[in-house]
C-alpha cells in the first residue's frame, strides 16, 4: 500500500521543485450553501503562498474534480483562493498552517492527490 500524506522535509522539497502541495479540511457552508475547504501551498519564490478555497461541494464518486467546483464567494472567480497569506520561509507557513487548522501539515498531499481525500469524504457521508 503506497503512502498518501507528505512529511515537512519531503512537502518543502516539492516546494522546491516548483510543484505545489496541498490539504483537504474538510466541509464548510456559506453564503446558505454547502462547501469544502482546502489549501494550496506554493514557492519556491522570495515567498510561500499559502491559499486556502472554500469551493462548492458539487462532486460525486463520478467527479471529483475540485479545482472545476468554483467558489462559494459570489465575488470570486474559478481559481481565486478566499484568502492568501505570504510567508518567507515554508517553517513560517507550516507555523500558519498548524495555527489555522492544527494537524494539517501532517495530511499534506501532492498535487492533484487531493481528490482521492475528497473521495473519501464523500464515502464517509460527507463527514
Amino acid at each position: 500500500m503506497s503512502r498518501r500524506y507528505l512529511n515537512l522535509q519531503e512537502a518543502e522539497s516539492a516546494l522546491k521543485r516548483g510543484k505545489a502541495v496541498e490539504c483537504f479540511l474538510g466541509g464548510c457552508e456559506r453564503y446558505g450553501r454547502a462547501g469544502i475547504q482546502w489549501l494550496s501551498v506554493r514557492g519556491p519564490k522570495s515567498e510561500i503562498d499559502v491559499s486556502v478555497y472554500e469551493t462548492a461541494d458539487l462532486g460525486d464518486e463520478s467527479f471529483l474534480n475540485i479545482y472545476e467546483f468554483g467558489p462559494l464567494d459570489p465575488d470570486l472567480e474559478l481559481e481565486d483562493a478566499n484568502e492568501v497569506k505570504s510567508f518567507t520561509s515554508f517553517g513560517q507557513a507550516i507555523e500558519f498552517i498548524e495555527q489555522r487548522f492544527a494537524g494539517s501539515s501532517e495530511r499534506l498531499l501532492n498535487e492533484f492527490m487531493i481528490q482521492d481525500e475528497y473521495a473519501d469524504y464523500i464515502s464517509r457521508g460527507r463527514k
